[in-house]
């Protein structure tokens, strides 16, 4: 499949200024130019469209027109690509990127770009429309997943109850067609009581430890696949974080609440393991950026610094009416991809977490807006951003793990005095018999327990800054992934 990568990075213009520029990425090719980007995120397209009182008629649409007509001016390369791409009928797709190589870029509204013929590229499956982030550390070419999908939910916004965020994840997995286990650590007694009371083996509910650390020590144990953080969040020019809300808080204005940064959201899985696959920050501003100090959001931050494969966060502060819309239908298209990937044959294919977006933004706009020529007055939808690593995420489908098969019993040999006895463990297999069968998934498992050790090590080794060392480690790792991926290929 063909996609679209253009890259936002700074830039020294003749005069020598400070700004940014625009480069081509994929498709790929040689001696393509930076050019500058001359549309500021003040400008007043921009201004109209974060005002937080009622949009003018087409806001949305005019400032997904003025920065597509930014990008491609003066910039034969991408032009011709994005044209390109747009010309593309259902059911194929060519999807678009917008690559960060620097935080400056971030508070452009990218999910509204808007074609010249007036198409959000954002709201079709054609084009999706995600953020990119490099990261300098490792990631397996392909993860393994044995049902069932593990989710970890922190659910705990200070003055705003929790339950109808419950309720949208509830539906979503009780709709899914794959099994689902999970933890819910809450600050309200009231949501505490009322998840209790549903009686679902499925799901674990505890009460928010008091720390960050008793947060991050409960959920090593659990060790997610997806963590999803239902609180405040706040973007500061020093540093963007959670605020998540104790249960003495919520009882006292005397109690704690816990002010949760990327490095600490870091320690939330054990990191041999690498997860989770996904961060759903469900949270005000945890896609934005502000200040000098720190130019780049807590999700881009997740990627970047602590390479989580991908996150999901919000560019504005979110309503309490949008997000548990927002949750169930997220969490609606990823239990469907899931449930995909458990068919035979589909775990080759990647997780495309832009495309996921697509009918999540479609959802919330039909709430505003319920046909395609009206919108572009409402912006709920494009509040919703995705985050992901510019390689792709694949994932090994292995069946749960059962009981170990019984080997066939040998014939009994006989005893010294001639009798026969039964053929006891100390006992050899007998000649000609058939060692006991290994399960086809055994050295699958254990190739990817030396692949998380070894990234395990690698972390450490980096941090002392070793090379000859991570040089060995990183031919291990290659020739193991190699080995995993001929495994998984019919």
């Amino acid at each position: 499949m063909n996609r679209v990568v253009f890259s936002v990075t700074g830039l020294t213009t003749a005069g020598g200024a400070s700004g940014l520029g625009i480069q081509l990425r994929e498709p790929r090719g040689f001696g393509r130019q930076t050019v500058e980007l001359t549309l500021a995120p003040t400008a007043q397209e921009f201004q109209a469209l974060a005002a937080s009182q009622a949009l003018e008629k087409d806001a949305v649409r005019r400032a997904g027109r003025a920065l597509y007509d930014a990008l491609v001016a003066n910039n034969p390369d991408l032009r011709k690509h994005i044209e390109a791409a747009l010309l593309v009928q259902p059911p194929e797709r060519f999807p678009v990127f917008v690559e960060l190589d620097t935080g400056d870029g971030e508070p452009y509204p990218w999910e509204t770009l808007c074609s010249p013929d007036g198409d959000f590229l954002g709201l079709d499956e054609r084009w999706a429309i995600g953020r990119l982030v490099e990261c300098r550390s490792q990631l397996p070419a392909t993860w393994v997943f044995e049902p069932p999908v593990r989710i970890a939910a922190i659910l705990s916004c200070l003055d705003v109850k929790g339950e109808s965020e419950w309720n949208s994840l509830r539906a979503a997995c009780e709709a899914a067609q794959v099994p689902v286990e999970l933890l819910a650590l809450v600050g309200e007694d009231e949501l505490h009581s009322t998840i209790g009371a549903a009686g679902l083996d499925w799901v674990t509910v505890e009460f928010l430890p008091s720390t960050v650390e008793g947060i991050a020590s409960r959920l090593q144990q659990f060790n997610a696949h997806v963590l999803h953080m239902f609180c405040h969040g706040l973007s500061t020019s020093q540093s963007p974080h959670l605020q998540v809300a104790t249960r003495e808080r919520w009882l006292s204005p005397e109690g704690k609440t816990l002010l949760i940064e990327a490095k600490e959201i870091n320690t939330f899985n054990p990191p041999v393991d690498n997860l989770p696959w996904l961060v759903v920050l469900n949270s005000c501003e945890t896609a934005a950026a502000s200040g000098q100090e720190t130019p780049r959001s807590l999700a881009l931050d997740l990627i970047a610094t602590y390479g989580v494969p991908a996150v999901v966060g919000m560019r504005e502060p979110v309503s309490e009416r949008d997000a548990p819309l927002f949750s169930r239908a997220f969490y609606d298209q990823l239990m469907s991809e899931f449930s995909r990937l458990l068919q035979p044959g589909q775990g080759e294919e990647p997780i495309e977490w832009a495309r996921l977006m697509v009918g999540v933004r479609e959802q919330i706009a039909e709430q505003y807006e319920q046909l395609n020529a009206e919108r572009g007055t409402q912006k709920q939808w494009t509040l919703p951003v995705v985050y992901s690593r510019p390689d792709g995420f694949r994932l090994q489908v292995l069946a749960p793990a059962g009981p170990a098969p019984v080997p066939p019993v040998p014939p009994a040999p006989p005893a010294t005095d001639g009798r026969l006895r039964p053929a006891g463990p100390e006992d050899p297999p007998a000649e000609g018999a058939a060692a006991p069968p290994e399960s086809a998934a055994e050295p699958v498992r254990r190739i990817v327990l030396s692949i998380r050790v070894l990234t395990g090590l690698r972390a450490q080794v980096e941090a002392s800054g070793d090379p000859a060392m991570l040089a060995m480690i990183d031919e291990e790792l290659a020739t193991l992934q190699a080995e995993l991926e001929g495994r998984s290929t019919p």
